[in-house]
């Protein structure tokens, strides 16, 4: 979900490409942050494009949040 927040790059355009031909979700970001600001959530951090592994083009990125 990092490429909805920010494009850090070729990483994020090909993982958003990628998104987008496969009809993945491309709201995640949109619902999480509308989720901490309605109090469902509190969002602790999120780690964009944290580690490619073995493929460039396939970033993790992490969001870590807890209940209210």
């Amino acid at each position: 979900f990092g490429f909805q927040i920010a494009s850090l790059g070729e990483a994020s355009q090909k993982h958003k490409e990628y998104f987008i031909k496969n009809g993945w979700n491309l709201n995640f970001a949109k619902t999480l942050k509308k989720a901490g600001e309605n109090g469902d959530i509190i969002i602790e951090d999120a780690l964009l494009e944290y580690s490619c592994g073995t493929d460039p083009f396939n970033p993790t990125s992490i969001a870590v949040w807890r209940s209210v």
